[in-house]
């Protein structure tokens, strides 16, 4: 995980991959922004964080905070100026209930077993308030399937359930 967190780092300014997650994932960040409820700046948490790259997207929306289990990624974010950082498990999220209008699992959720994967779902829509927005992302399509998918641990892909 350390080599994907460093690889990982190196590439997300750049990386056309990186850019066209951000272009895919802002509309939907701006869609719950907007449509928030209660005053003031929105409280934005991102589960999973890695070095915290995606809290630069994320604090165009609101103030955004993260947490990982990867200590190399944290000291990464912390690095280069990233503060709002903590150390926990998706599966414990060291907040308190009801307290963010928008929540990010942005690439996790298939690294988890099942189990881990209900109890990391189950604490995101804890930790949000009522009304607010979860925004997940997953690897799908198998043919996509690469390198990456095997230095992140990937143990399943989405994919769309054919219902006649």
């Amino acid at each position: 995980m350390e080599r994907l967190l460093r690889a990982t780092a190196t590439a997300e300014a750049r990386h056309f991959w990186f850019r066209g997650f951000r272009a895919f994932v802002n509309p939907l960040l701006r869609y719950a922004a907007a449509r928030r409820t209660g005053g003031g700046v929105a409280r934005i948490l991102d589960c999973g964080c890695g070095t915290g790259a995606n809290l630069m997207v994320l604090n165009r929306f609101g103030r955004a905070y993260g947490f990982d289990m990867s200590e190399v990624g944290l000291r990464i974010g912390r690095q280069t100026g990233r503060t709002l950082l903590a150390r926990a498990t998706v599966a414990a999220a060291p907040f308190p209930t009801a307290s963010f209008d928008i929540v990010t699992s942005l690439d996790v959720l298939y690294a988890l077993d099942d189990d881990t994967e209900r109890r990391a779902i189950a604490e995101m829509f804890r930790v949000l308030k009522p009304g607010g927005f979860a925004v997940v992302n997953v690897a799908a399509m198998e043919i996509l399937r690469g390198d990456h998918s095997v230095l992140s641990h990937e143990l399943r892909r989405a994919r769309r359930s054919l219902r006649l």
